[in-house]
């Protein structure tokens, strides 16, 4: 089952198509799953059911940042390789992992970017032209 939050309809605003594909876009990624970031997390089912609105978001967030990053859209990535590399679904889980960790934007403690994780990964698949 998923979460049906965002089909919570109000009687005074019709539906429109518009609405209706933000309404299932937001509750499908296009290429993390549930599953994974649960198990990248280490959460257990009831951890992970408890926060599954904001782990879908964060999911959804860091696709996004993946495919602008890489500068390339999802049909882009299918087209060229048949599937989503794996690289790319690592670092997504990479995104999702450090924004459940370090929820709000400063910490107390010193943090160090580690590029290399990241710039390993998505170096190959990044567009250099439109």
């Amino acid at each position: 089952h998923f979460d049906v939050s965002p089909f919570v309809f109000v009687k005074s605003k019709p539906l429109t198509a518009k609405l209706l594909i933000y309404r299932i876009r937001y509750i499908i990624m296009k290429f993390l799953t549930f599953d994974l970031i649960k198990a990248q997390l280490r959460l257990d089912d009831i951890q992970a059911e408890a926060e599954k609105t904001l782990l879908n978001l964060y999911g959804r967030a860091a696709e996004d940042a993946v495919l602008k990053i890489c500068n390339r859209t999802i049909t882009d990535i299918f087209e060229e390789y048949g599937m989503v590399p794996d690289a790319l679904v690592q670092v997504g889980l990479m995104i999702v992992a450090q924004s459940y960790q370090h929820r709000e934007p400063t910490s107390p403690q010193n943090l160090y970017p580690v590029p290399y994780a990241f710039d390993m990964r998505l170096k190959p698949y990044i567009k250099l032209t439109t």
